[in-house]
């Protein structure tokens, strides 16, 4: 691991920072659409009204202010519902974007030197990202830059620094998910699988390990949470009610499939 540290520090922070806009968010979300939105009715709804009128300069004011409340999952679901809207229904969307990007930018120098800190330094690499992580305003900046770079050594063909920085992004994303229930974990990736077979092999995985938790009444909790988060979203612009309930439906049943044959 101390060769990993020499290789970023020699090859990361020479390159440029300006390409970020949208460095980071061609990675899919592990859910749809509608599932990564259920943050949305927190910090972004309200700028998202701002970016439909305001200023520039009060939107970015406001997004700067604000910037610690946008989580990955925010920027996955903007970055879909963009996709998802048409006409003049996307300026507010593209507006609010650009001032998400300015507020990351700005911050690029410190999140560069954190990192620069965290490859030179010794000992264990994982408490190491850990403090690393508790520092930050938000991991935006971090997941940004890192994605980035990644993809700059890819098409440089200079592996060893593409499998350093992937040890680190991969090792930083283990981190966030370990914070996430395991019940949520599954669910996510029950409503990012099509097909039946393995989000039921997925559920039969999950409730036939063991644990003292009760884990039927934390399923069922977590499906009538989805429910509620999803009926929060009725009457966003591109948001499909109906299509979410149906995929929740759906896992619902696989639930009581997978149970059964525990």
């Amino acid at each position: 691991r101390n060769a990993w540290r020499a290789l970023c520090v020699a090859g990361l922070f020479s390159w440029s920072l300006a390409a970020l806009a949208s460095s980071f968010v061609h990675r899919a979300p592990m859910a749809p659409a509608w599932r990564s939105q259920r943050s949305l009715r927190r910090a972004v709804p309200e700028l998202l009204t701002l970016a439909e009128s305001a200023e520039d300069e009060a939107l970015d004011t406001e997004v700067d202010a604000n910037f610690k409340s946008i989580s990955p999952q925010d920027m996955a679901a903007l970055q879909l519902q963009l996709a998802q809207t048409e006409g003049d229904a996307r300026k507010p969307l593209q507006r609010l974007l650009g001032s998400i990007q300015k507020a990351m930018e700005s911050r690029m120098a410190a999140v560069t030197k954190d990192i620069e800190a965290l490859m030179q330094s010794s000992g264990n690499i994982e408490e190491n990202i850990r403090e690393c992580l508790q520092k930050q305003e938000s991991v935006l900046p971090m997941i940004a830059v890192l994605q980035m770079n990644i993809a700059r050594a890819r098409k440089a063909e200079n592996e060893q620094l593409e499998r350093a920085l992937t040890f680190l992004y991969t090792t930083i994303n283990e981190e966030l998910e370990s914070k996430v229930p395991m019940v949520n974990r599954v669910l996510s990736r029950c409503l990012s699988t099509e097909d039946a077979e393995p989000r039921r092999e997925l559920l039969k995985a999950y409730f036939a390990e063991e644990s003292e938790e009760d884990k039927p009444q934390l399923m069922a909790d977590a499906l009538l949470g989805l429910v509620k988060e999803a009926q929060e979203q009725k009457g966003q612009k591109g948001f499909d009610l109906k299509g979410a309930l149906m995929r929740i439906r759906d896992v619902a049943l696989d639930v009581g499939v997978a149970q059964g044959e525990v």
